[in-house]
């Protein structure tokens, strides 16, 4: 039996001239900020489907510099719920003797 596996990588090439999108973590999502350009540039970091929190806006002054800002603090937003269950079984034996 042979199996193959494939891995894919993806890469994001920024437009020229435009700041590189800011490398925050897979919690955070940074989907609005491609495509800006300095020196007036400003995206929204969010937090990610799943997650929660106040986004951060950040700054892109030079492309050299890229983006500058303090991303968001991103909780899980999903909920583990676990549950188990115990079962007992008892039985009494007693047992008569007599004798006559």
């Amino acid at each position: 039996s042979e199996t193959t596996t494939f891995t894919a990588t993806s890469t994001t090439t920024p437009i020229p001239g435009s700041c590189y999108p800011p490398t925050v973590g897979m919690d955070k999502d940074t989907s609005n900020c491609s495509g800006v350009f300095p020196p007036d540039g400003t995206c929204f970091v969010a937090c990610a489907e799943g997650y929660s929190g106040i986004p951060e806006v950040f700054y892109c002054y030079t492309e050299e510099e890229g983006f500058i800002g303090t991303p968001p603090t991103c909780t899980s937003s999903t909920t583990t719920t676990s549950s188990s269950r115990t079962t007992s079984t008892s039985s009494t034996t007693s047992s008569t003797t007599s004798t006559t």
